[in-house]
Parts: C-alpha cells; structure tokens; sequence
C-alpha cells in the first residue's frame, strides 16, 4: 500500500497542526511575559517622559526666580548706595 500525494500532503497539515500547537502551549508563558515586559516597558517611558517635563518645568521657574531675586538684589544695592549706608 502506496501512500498518494494527497495522503502525504494530509500527514503533513496533521503534523504542521500538532506541531503548532505544541509549540503555541509552549511559548505561551515567554509571550505572556513579553506582552508584560512591553506593557512596563511602556510604562516606564511614560514616566520617564513625565519626569523630563517636570525637570524641564522646574528648571524654566529656577531661572525665572533667581532673575527675580537678582533684580531684587540690585535694587536693594542701589536703594542701600543711594541712603548711604553702603559704600560706594
């Protein structure tokens, strides 16, 4: 008994099929773990993000505040110089 093309090609699909499955049930925890290393991973970014934009933020109004208090500190200078009570 001959097994025929179509025979072969079925043994085949049966095979591809099995072996399918086999392989999914076994990478099926390393994809679960991707997926949730992906997820924290985009997580992070989101946070890291967030974390640019706030030193970004703090550092414009540092700037800012140390601009006011040196132009506070200059009037104070010349209010001083002009009662006197510094030294020229």
């Amino acid at each position: 008994m001959a097994l025929t093309k179509e025979d072969l090609i079925l043994i085949g699909d049966l095979f591809d099929q099995k072996f399918d499955q086999k392989f999914d049930q076994k990478l099926k925890p390393v994809f679960d773990r991707l997926d949730r290393l992906e997820y924290k991973q985009d997580r992070s970014e989101k946070k890291i993000d967030n974390l640019q934009l706030d030193m970004k933020i703090m550092e414009r109004d540092m700037k800012r505040e140390l601009h006011i208090l040196s132009d506070q500190t200059e009037t104070i200078i010349e209010v001083l110089k002009q009662n006197e009570l510094l030294p020229l």
